[in-house]
Formats: structure tokens, sequence, C-alpha cells
């Protein structure tokens, strides 16, 4: 961060010009001017890393049906992903509420689905 904040000093002193300051560091205009930007909108504060974690998810399976998904499984212990999906399908009215390999990932993640044991072949 160091970097960026005597970028923005230096350009702000206007000795040299753009081009030639990104230059000095070893950066593209691109990234020069978009550290400016950055700059200009939040301080020397904004001139940090952001992260590149997605903000959302809109495809993300809601909380109410992976709450319903988990009822189902305990109040019928020995189904599996099919048959949990199909039931929550006419209950909700609705098709493809969510697929059965989500439906899988959740009860795993909770715990819910205790993982095969892979048979070696001879």
């Amino acid at each position: 961060m160091d970097e960026r904040v005597r970028f923005v000093v230096e350009t702000q002193l206007g000795m040299k010009s753009i081009q030639q300051l990104c230059h000095d560091y070893g950066i593209s205009r691109k990234i020069g001017y978009k550290w400016l930007e950055r700059h200009a909108k939040g301080g020397f504060e904004a001139c940090m890393d952001q992260s590149r974690a997605p903000h959302s998810c809109p495809h993300k399976t809601s909380d109410k049906i992976e709450a319903r998904l988990i009822e189902l499984r305990n109040l019928y212990p020995k189904w599996g992903p099919k048959k949990l999906v199909a039931l929550l399908e006419m209950e909700m009215k609705e098709s493809h509420v969510i697929s059965a390999s989500t439906a899988g990932d959740i009860l795993y993640r909770h715990g819910l689905v205790v993982p095969r044991k892979v048979k070696k072949r001879n």
C-alpha cells in the first residue's frame, strides 16, 4: 500500500506525467488511474487491496428450503436426496425446487449423510 500512497502523492505534486509515474512504478496506466480513482472516492484507505469475493450469490438455495429439507430428513432418516426433493416439490407445488445433488450437498454439510465406503475392485 505504501507504493500506492507514494504514487498518488507524486501525481498530486505534478512533477511527472501519470504515464511517466506508471512507468517508474512498473504498472500500467489502467492500474494507475484505478488507484487515483479509488483515492478520489475514499482516500488512502480505499487504495488498499479489495476482496474479489462476490458480494452475493443469486442462485443460492434459500434458507427456507434448506431448513425444510433438514426437517424432512429428520422425519425420514433413511430417505435419500431424490426422495426428499420429490417430497419437497410436492409440498411446495413447484417443479425443480432444487436438484438432488444440491440436496445431497446440503445434507452432507449438516452431517446428515454418511459418505459411502469405496469398494476396491480387484
